[in-house]
């Protein structure tokens, strides 16, 4: 008698209940260890911008002055261990699973959960990973001696080749459980289907954040004054117009990346979790404020958040798929919010003093300003902007239906 294991019902395949429990242990395995490897990177984070990494490396590595070293973990110093610790962790894991490929007893379905590419797109961000903290250990660094002072010099570490490719690595085990959940059985259409991929998709979108911190309006509100005094050097727009510029982009970079991630997983889970949009905004920027104490914005991350769940619950109350119009409301609407949200916190909480004692500061410490130093004009531009960046990115991934006939061979 034939039994079930990876068999077929009307030529689909079923997978076998053992591998359909199988998968939310390896998505919430993946998930735990993409959050292992973020709370380490917001840690060395935090000890650069408080100028700690250069105290807490060993005596024979501080060579030159104390150096804001933005990039990723690298240096073999006790304040990197947490962070090795979780790729090694991943590194067993995936020797595990690509130990088991091709293992008897695998049916067609479980063949399809545990292909050889989707595997294996884990040990690419591992090998990643080991090439960019390689080549960061074989150039000058931070603890390898002091290199020429430039207008630039603070942004090297975070963004030189080395340091791309350990990101693009990292991202790649960061995305891991997304990639997994989007490949699971579809069986019922529950909500709850879709939060490893939340996790998994706003502890990536950190990462994003992470590597342009320069300019993102959490690490970098620019909209509260110019931080960069140094380089409020005059241009054709007048002095210091290039820095309202970054955070201009900035609001825009965040906007964008937002926009694709939450029209991804409702392209895959058209009814996501409750508190989806919340959460998805709270692992992708709440730990960005620790970098430099600007906590006092976490308010407004969290009113954006729960703005935008509100907006995606009108759009899942249908059976079926979302409306395309719809679909692209919320891609304008929830970036808007999150860039009124800021400006607005940014309005009410700027004037708060900080307490040094307890790691946290108010933004009155960090900018000169007492209110925001952008116009009205600029600012309600800069919200209007979001939602355009966000529409736009709406036909990539919900393109309009083409007319018949019109696009590829088999039209």
């Amino acid at each position: 008698m034939a039994t079930e294991t990876g068999a077929t019902r009307g030529g689909t395949a079923v997978a076998h209940p053992l591998e359909r429990a199988m998968v939310p242990s390896r998505l919430w395995t993946g998930v735990l260890l993409a959050a292992w490897l973020v709370a380490a990177v917001v840690l060395d984070g935090w000890a650069h911008h408080r100028h700690l990494a250069h105290t807490l490396a060993p005596r024979t590595e501080r060579r030159g002055p104390p150096s804001v070293a933005l990039g990723l973990p690298a240096a073999p110093v006790p304040l990197h261990l947490p962070y090795f610790l979780g790729l090694g962790a991943v590194a067993v894991l995936t020797a595990g699973r690509l130990a088991r490929l091709g293992g008897p007893g695998r049916g067609s379905a479980g063949r399809a959960l545990q292909d050889p590419g989707q595997e294996r797109l884990p040990a690419v961000g591992l090998l990643l990973v080991l090439v960019g903290v390689t080549g960061t250990l074989l150039r000058p660094g931070p603890f390898r001696g002091p290199s020429p002072l430039t207008i630039d010099e603070p942004l090297t570490p975070l963004l030189h080749p080395f340091q791309v490719l350990h990101a693009a690595g990292l991202g790649l085990i960061l995305l891991d459980p997304l990639r997994r959940a989007w490949r699971a059985p579809a069986g019922r259409r529950r909500a709850r289907d879709a939060l490893p991929a939340v996790l998994s998709l706003g502890l990536f979108l950190f990462l994003v954040g992470y590597m342009v911190q320069y300019a993102h309006p959490v690490v970098e509100p620019l909209a509260a004054g110019v931080s960069y005094g140094t380089l409020g050097t005059p241009s054709r727009y007048g002095v210091g117009a290039h820095i309202y510029g970054l955070g201009v982009l900035g609001y825009v970079v965040q906007s964008v990346s937002l926009a694709g991630g939450l029209l991804l997983l409702l392209r895959r889970w058209p009814h996501l979790p409750s508190g989806a949009v919340t959460l998805l905004l709270t692992l992708s920027a709440v730990p960005l404020t620790l970098l430099r104490g600007t906590v006092v914005l976490v308010p407004g991350i969290v009113l954006a958040g729960l703005a935008g769940d509100r907006l995606v619950a009108r759009l899942g109350r249908g059976s079926g798929d979302p409306d395309p119009g719809q679909v692209r409301l919320v891609a304008a609407l929830v970036p808007a919010a999150t860039a009124l949200a800021s400006f607005l916190t940014l309005a009410v909480l700027q004037g708060s003093r900080g307490h040094g004692s307890r790691g946290v500061v108010g933004l009155s410490d960090l900018f000169p300003a007492s209110r925001v130093a952008w116009s009205a004009d600029l600012w309600a531009g800069v919200t209007v902007l979001c939602g355009v960046a966000g529409w736009l990115v709406s036909y990539l991934v919900f393109p309009p239906r083409l007319p018949e006939g019109a696009g590829g061979a088999g039209a």
